[in-house]
């Protein structure tokens, strides 16, 4: 009864429901006979069982059972292993529990038999009053935790509550760091795990449509102008059609144009084709051309993330840890085995990949190893085939010819290995080619890990080789050189006979401030004439403050003579002060930024600006600047004041200068058409060419999974995506997520915490969808009540069968990742609360079992949990625990009268729970008269 009563006060939700509670309890209790036998059997036992919620990183909120003795608490050891992490073997035969503790090396042994315990190489004596043996576990004093392991428990007996101090991290919190690691890092990788596919791609005839705008007027003495430039787009015929378009008017002049205005099919599992675009696009290939036509590809819809896998072998000495970091994320870890081998598989990203490897040897050393890995996106996978092909009528004539040119071009990959990718192409211009179309081809490398090496062959235009590497100390450096053949023509505009282009970036340090030096260099040659350019940067931070200078200039040489340089030094600072309280509000949170340049050329100074900025009133930002330019002898004072409000972005900016002032205003925003709830949509940022979704959750009332009239809204934002996107509630109770990408499967996950009735839960908790383009993608999750689980553990010695407590039940979701585990009351039942539809299978812990020296029947329960908008109650999930070999029967004497009580002190309580239950579920549910 007493572990009845502490389990309801400990479901206990609220003042209303604790009222239902006490009148159930006093309702089914107020009847019973007080008696002897009661009173001798419940209240004056030598021995309890005290149930503590436990709470750990790692771990979560638990129950572990105490034994409370004389005044004193004994906890459970293997429970609390397991719960923490902590390597343990059970000898039941000699009383023993061996392992190791934390980390390998670190062996421990109880001996309870002889009451002595070694951890370390440290031995030390038990006293009796020290531990306790059960038939469950065995159980030790929270002094022996803290002198032994270090472990600082401490019991509020008060609240039931049970904490853990220590200095070092229990395994289970080294795991879930771990885990948390290799989530975070994960993200930037397509090996994340798609959650199943829920909402797939709906195409639509016509539907959706979003309208990007920019309203601009610029008001001066002379004249007044009017700007409009906006965009559309929207599906059609299951693809997507979009467009922009320009205006502007004034006292004089006013034109209208159109730009970009193309239809897109997505194919989906097609690797022959992908992708089919129809109107204005631009090819692929050397110089991407404007066109009107037809393009085709069978690129994929989501940019590819991973590129293939990378072994990563080494060795160290045995027993050495190695600790395997990308990008500064632990995402691995290893033991050396004993020939002193280790071995990962990195996976190999696209863009650059610091790789760093910790290894921790026995004898306190430590060794790090950093390799910095690029991938390019010119690069494929190993096997994979890519090609653009186009057809159409340049938008633009070409230079020195009046008619549009026809236009076929052709560009190809393919990934020989996960190291080196080949390409090749052709081009034809009707009006460029006569006979033959350009042809071109070339091959990406990468050597050594990080060097990488383009080789571009055109035998009639031009040969180029440029390398690059990122060292991982971020040193890095690029070099182009491109010889060209023909010596004029659509592919050597600028007539050069050779160009080389290269860059240099050098990060270090002077004592704890950081210094990044740049310098960058090209020259052009063409006949005698040269143009040789050179740009340097250096630039620090201390603190708050950050300094920036730099040099520029271009030499012009005709032979050997010297023509003309047009040299700069420039200089920068920018400082934020500080949010503190000390400080006058007025100044708190502004950014400084002031620029200084000087022309070598003139032998004096060009211009100074200084501007100054900082929040205003929340959702603006104020900007005020003064400049002075020393050529022109003027000055030039602007101010702008920026608001992003939720449905549109307003700018408004004011200027003087040479006597002279203009002012412009200017609104910039989106609007949305949400077809399924016919509802419009604005927003401030733009959204032509991505995609929305219209979430809409709900209390499933009829079990009919769709929104019926009667259910009701749950107006939360309880959502997580796995990617960037904007997340808002609206005020009709849909949740809106904006900013998405067209046509990419994305993981959604429901933040069931952040549901105001916690007994509620969604269908599904985690799924994925597909973006439809260019509109809301409607999304409608029912909740419902979440089920109850009822049944026994019962133990069997001879004919006699009795309930069985402190027995823990391992509850699995099948089709999901809920997890439980369940502790049995004393006289053997069970409750579990709150489980969401679904598929379960339970079983009773085996480390227990071989406790007993028995074996469970059945050894698994399967069940389902339905979704049903008043909870499914499912009851009788019982176990039988009978002796692993048949036992001799020995006669007990029979206590009629205590076993009558008892059982109907278990019946009735098991009663007053679930009434408890149910009366709760009403009032959430709002069903006062039932409750």
């Amino acid at each position: 009864m007493q572990d009845a009563i502490a389990f309801i006060k400990k479901c206990l939700k609220g003042v209303l429901p604790a009222l239902l509670l006490y009148a159930c309890v006093f309702t089914f209790f107020i009847g019973l006979p007080q008696t002897n036998a009661w009173a001798s059997s419940a209240a004056f036992q030598e021995r309890d069982e005290v149930f503590f919620s436990f709470r750990y990183r790692g771990v979560g909120d638990v129950v572990v059972i105490a034994m409370f003795e004389e005044g004193q608490i004994f906890l459970p050891v293997t429970e609390l292993f397991a719960y923490l992490g902590i390597v343990y073997r059970v000898d039941t035969q000699q009383l023993r529990v061996s392992g190791h503790f934390i980390e390998p090396g670190r062996d421990y042994l109880m001996d309870f038999r002889n009451q002595v315990i070694t951890y370390d190489g440290i031995t030390q004596e038990l006293q009796s009053e020290d531990f306790l043996l059960d038939e469950l576990d065995f159980y030790l004093t929270p002094e022996i935790f803290r002198s032994v392991f270090g472990m600082d428990f401490m019991v509020d007996m008060g609240g039931l509550v049970l904490r853990m101090e220590s200095r070092e991290a229990m395994p289970a919190e080294q795991r879930l760091d771990r885990q948390q690691h290799r989530a975070r890092a994960d993200l930037g990788v397509r090996m994340l795990q798609l959650h199943p596919l829920e909402y797939e791609r709906r195409q639509r005839v016509l539907g959706g449509g979003f309208f990007d705008y920019s309203l601009t007027g610029n008001f001066s003495d002379q004249m007044n102008t009017y700007t409009f430039s906006g965009a559309v787009g929207m599906e059609v015929l299951g693809g997507d059609l979009q467009g922009n378009m320009f205006a502007n008017w004034s006292e004089a002049t006013s034109n209208f144009t159109t730009s970009g205005l193309r239809w897109r099919y997505v194919f989906f599992d097609q690797p022959a084709l992908s992708q089919v675009f129809i109107g204005q696009h631009r090819t692929e290939g050397p110089q991407s051309r404007s066109f009107t036509g037809v393009h085709l590809t069978n690129q994929p819809i989501e940019p590819r993330r991973l590129l293939d896998e990378y072994i990563f072998r080494g060795t160290a000495p045995a027993d050495s840890e190695v600790e395997l970091y990308l990008n500064n994320r632990l995402v691995d870890y290893q033991v050396v085995d004993e020939l002193g081998n280790y071995q990962f598989n990195i996976p190999l990203t696209y863009g650059s990949s610091q790789v760093r490897i910790m290894v921790y040897e026995p004898d306190g050393r430590v060794r790090e190893e950093d390799r910095r890995i690029q991938i390019p996106f010119t690069f494929l996978p190993p096997g994979e085939f890519n090609y653009h092909l186009s057809g159409g009528r340049m938008d633009n004539p070409i230079t020195g010819v009046d008619d549009y040119s026809e236009i076929v071009s052709l560009d190809a990959a393919y990934g020989i290995s996960n190291r080196l990718t080949a390409r090749i192409g052709a081009e034809y211009l009707s009006e460029e080619h006569e006979y033959m179309p350009f042809f071109y081809g070339g091959l990406s490398a990468r050597i050594f890990e990080q060097y990488l090496v383009n080789v571009d062959l055109a035998p009639e235009a031009y040969y180029r080789l440029s390398t690059s590497v990122i060292y991982p100390n971020s040193i890095s450096w690029d070099l182009n050189y491109t010889y060209f053949v023909a010596g004029e023509g659509i592919y050597n505009m600028g007539r050069n006979d050779y160009e080389i282009r290269g860059n240099l970036f050098l990060p270090f340090q002077i004592g704890s401030f950081p210094v990044n030096f740049r310098i960058s260099a090209d020259r052009q040659e063409f006949g005698n004439n040269s143009t040789n350019r050179v740009r340097g940067d250096v630039g620090f931070r201390i603190k708050r403050l950050t300094l920036r200078g730099g040099y520029r200039d271009s030499y012009r040489f005709a032979g050997s003579e010297f023509i003309s340089s047009d040299g700069r030094l420039t200089s920068a600072a920018s400082y934020s002060i500080p949010r503190r309280r000390s400080l006058p509000r007025a100044l708190r949170g502004i950014h400084v930024r002031g620029q200084a340049d000087y022309s070598l050329r003139l032998e004096q100074m060009e211009r100074v600006d200084f501007q100054l900025s900082r929040s205003f009133l929340g959702s603006g930002r104020l900007r005020a600047s003064w400049g002075h330019n020393f050529i022109g002898g003027f000055n030039i004072i602007e101010g702008a004041l920026t608001f992003d409000f939720n449905r549109t972005r307003s700018t408004s900016t004011a200027r003087y200068s040479r006597n002279s002032g203009t002012f412009r205003q200017s609104f910039r925003g989106s609007v949305g058409f949400d077809d399924y709830h016919k509802k419009v949509i604005l927003d401030n940022r733009q959204q032509v060419g991505r995609s929305a979704a219209s979430v809409r959750m709900f209390v499933d009332r009829n079990n009919s999974g769709t929104f019926d009239e009667g259910d009701d809204l749950i107006q939360v934002t309880a959502l997580r995506l796995n990617r960037s996107g904007n997340i808002r509630l609206h005020s009709d109770g849909i949740v809106r997520i904006t900013q998405l990408q067209q046509y990419y499967q994305d993981n959604m996950e429901i933040n069931v915490a952040a549901i105001p009735n916690p007994l509620l839960v969604p269908v599904v908790r985690e799924f994925s969808f597909v973006a439809d383009p260019n509109r809301f993608k409607p999304m409608d999750i029912p909740f419902y009540m979440s089920g109850v689980l009822d049944g026994m553990v019962m133990q069997q010695r001879a004919e006699r069968v009795q309930g069985l407590g402190g027995v823990r039940i391992l509850l699995r979701q099948i089709d999901g990742d809920h997890e439980e585990t369940i502790r049995t009351f004393s006289d053997g039942s069970y409750y579990a609360m709150e489980i969401p539809p679904g598929f379960y299978e339970a079983w009773v812990d085996s480390t227990q079992q071989n406790f007993l020296g028995m074996v469970s029947t059945p050894a698994v329960r399967r069940f389902e949990v339905r979704a049903l908008a008043e909870g499914d109650f499912l009851e009788n999930i019982n176990f039988t625990l009978a002796p692993a070999e048949p036992e001799e029967w020995i006669p007990e004497e029979a206590e009629d009268e205590q076993e009558e009580i008892e059982t109907i002190i278990a019946e009735r309580s098991r009663t007053a729970i679930r009434l408890f239950v149910k009366a709760q579920r009403a009032f959430y549910m709002r069903d006062f008269e039932r409750s």
